[in-house]
């Protein structure tokens, strides 16, 4: 394993893009660490980097070549100098009428395979909106989509078909739950038994 001293502002989405090249390393990463996906990181926290973890070499060279650290998580959006290069952070898109609005229970996450088809993006989402990827969303704001984000037209188009919205905060304690009945339904040796 190596390991990396978490930044100022980075969550561990931002450390797992730094040294992988790929969120989708966050939970290989959380488990090492006994860390939660969406808990606080602490500024100078050692981070275990697990072996062959590497998700995206391109992405990794890229960011160390330019010195980017990702670094999402901020309130304010306004960030002193710092002396490891530069923060990844786009202040926040001023709202538009063509832009995606932020419903009530939703998340990036919800936000991003709603509008791209895939959970992936919402690191993305997140740095061109100025927001941190675990935080709350405010209800109503607009949320801009990054262009060079490559979409999964099918599940984009299909959630749109069905008017699908992903809310996946919401309440669910109003939330019933009907399971289908009948023949059709029924499990052999669980809901009957065949003698």
């Amino acid at each position: 394993m190596s390991n990396v001293t978490a930044l100022k502002y980075q969550t561990l989405f931002d450390v797992a893009t730094q040294e992988t090249g790929s969120i989708e390393s966050v939970f290989a990463i959380a488990l090492a660490n006994g860390l939660s996906i969406t808990g606080t990181l602490e500024a100078g926290r050692v981070i275990l980097i697990p072996e062959k973890l590497v998700v995206d070499a391109k992405v990794v060279d890229y960011l160390f070549a330019r010195q980017i650290k990702p670094a999402s998580d901020s309130d304010n959006h306004s960030f002193e100098p710092l002396n490891w290069g530069t923060a990844w952070i786009i202040s926040p898109a001023a709202p538009a009428s063509n832009l995606p609005v932020v419903m009530k229970g939703q998340t990036l996450f919800d936000i991003a395979v709603q509008e791209t088809g895939s959970a992936e993006n919402a690191l993305a989402i997140a740095i061109a909106n100025g927001l941190s990827l675990s935080g709350a969303v405010e209800v109503e704001r607009a949320i801009k989509i990054p262009s060079s984000i490559i979409k999964e037209a099918k599940v984009v188009d299909y959630l749109a078909l069905k008017g699908i919205k992903p809310a996946s905060d919401a309440d669910e304690t109003n939330t019933e739950i009907t399971l289908p009945e009948g023949i059709g339904s029924w499990a052999i040796e669980i809901d009957f038994k065949i003698s």
